[in-house]
């Protein structure tokens, strides 16, 4: 056997060993998140009660950072939009603001946040 196929084949072993532990932190990680969920209450992560709402909350859209300063994106992104909040984990969004690329862009969307992480 020559010592490429040797270091090949340390490769494919190395490879297939890093895959296994991954899938197997994968399928535990169900398990240790549903721990933690059915510990008491004050754990780190939790499962919000739905309870019925009837918010609105208004969204003005200021000012954005972009990375990429030599593409001279707009950073005054002003505007403003609507979320209403029908249950303590859904809520509806929608607004119009000006964009980075200096056009005015509208946006809608759903949140849903069933879990909540820590004291927020």
């Amino acid at each position: 056997m020559s010592t490429g196929n040797k270091h090949s084949s340390n490769k494919s072993d190395a490879s297939r060993s890093v895959i296994k532990y991954a899938l197997a932190a994968f399928l535990t990680l169900p398990a240790l998140l549903n721990q933690a969920l059915a510990s008491e209450s004050n754990s780190l992560v939790q499962i919000i009660d739905t309870q019925t709402k009837s918010q609105l909350w208004i969204n003005p859209g200021m000012v954005s950072y972009h990375f990429q300063q030599d593409k001279n994106f707009n950073n005054r992104n002003w505007g403003a939009g609507l979320e209403y909040r029908f249950n303590t984990v859904a809520s509806l969004t929608a607004g119009h603001f000006y964009n980075g690329d200096r056009d005015y862009s509208n946006y809608a969307g759903v949140y849903y946040q069933p879990i909540a992480i820590g004291s927020i």
